[in-house]
């Protein structure tokens, strides 16, 4: 083996190793961030859309066979802001920003809920 083919060897086995180890930092850093918050919306029972929560307002429109829905997301939460239902308990359920809450627009079968880290709160019922 010549000098030159040995260099050439250890230096791709280098950048493999480098390559490896960006990989598994970026593995890490996903892994960390994945309990940040953020709202998943299904349709008809099945996950249309996740949309990490931010400070960023962002608009969607769920449009189905059943119907409208306009949703806004701001302030590290979400609301939907109009509906074609005749009901309109979901735009009626206001702003969401807590894990673990929902709004539910029934006859579009359209559930938007916010999931990620649950932050210890004492409650009036926990004193």
């Amino acid at each position: 083996m010549k000098k030159l083919d040995l260099v050439i060897v250890i230096s791709v086995l280098l950048i493999a190793f480098a390559a490896l180890g960006v990989n598994q930092y970026r593995i890490s850093i996903i892994e960390e961030n994945s309990n940040v918050l953020r709202a998943e919306i299904t349709v008809k029972g099945e996950l249309y859309k996740v949309v990490p929560l931010s400070e960023k307002k962002e608009e969607y429109t769920v449009e189905t066979d059943l119907g409208k829905n306009i949703i806004i997301f701001h302030d590290l939460g979400v609301s939907i802001t109009e509906a074609d239902c005749p009901d309109h308990i979901c735009v009626e359920t206001g702003f969401i920003s807590k894990p673990g809450e929902i709004i539910a627009c029934l006859p579009h079968k359209v559930v938007i809920e916010i999931k990620g880290d649950m932050e210890d709160e004492i409650d009036g019922l926990s004193k």
